[in-house]
């Protein structure tokens, strides 16, 4: 969930009252140095203040090593073949594992990182290295929604009006095709 005022309003309520309280809270922060994260900054420091038992964990970008292991076992190749590609993601992303897992879902996509049933997993690590990123969650969404069609970005449009998950029948009944089939939209 993205954390706005209101959720941390929320959380206030249920963290604050009488203890003992019995609420694990987790919040994941790519940083807070940024003013977007202004909020999240003002309720750890109440949370502080109020002596609220609490324990924040700065997470790391992964470093190449790990996941050079990590492409290795995942893709059945041995360590050596990997390094580089590792170095490329990385660099790439920035050591993010949601970069990290969209950067590579994208080169799946784009034929880039290919599985063939003979040989496995292969790429081309001159076109990797060429390849531009986004360079933020907003641009990598954006991204990935440009390559829908235009009915699987109508089916989302309406299907974002009813919340973050939505089942077919329900879209059906605002959907405004005239054969009333949404299954070739997903």
């Amino acid at each position: 969930h993205w954390a706005d005022s209101g959720t941390f309003e929320l959380l206030k309520s249920l963290v604050i009252p009488q203890p003992p309280n019995h609420v694990l809270v987790v919040l994941v922060s790519r940083g807070l140095q940024d003013r977007d994260h202004s909020a999240c900054k003002d309720f750890l420091e109440e949370m502080r203040l109020k002596n609220v038992d609490m324990e924040c964990l700065e997470l790391e970008p992964l470093p190449e090593d790990p996941v050079a292991e990590l492409l290795c076992d995942t893709l059945g190749r041995p360590k050596d073949a990997c390094v580089e590609f590792a170095r490329v993601l990385v660099e790439k992303t920035t050591g993010n594992p949601f970069f990290m897992k969209s950067y590579l879902l994208g080169l799946r996509d784009r034929g880039l990182l290919a599985f063939s049933p003979t040989s496995g997993w292969s790429w081309n690590l001159e076109a990797l290295k060429r390849l531009p990123v986004a360079d933020n969650l907003a641009s990598l969404m954006a991204e990935r929604l440009g390559g829908l069609t235009p009915e699987a970005t109508r089916l989302l449009t309406v299907g974002a009006c009813m919340g973050d998950r939505f089942l077919p029948d329900e879209v059906r009944g605002v959907w405004l095709k005239e054969d009333g089939d949404i299954n070739y939209a997903l």
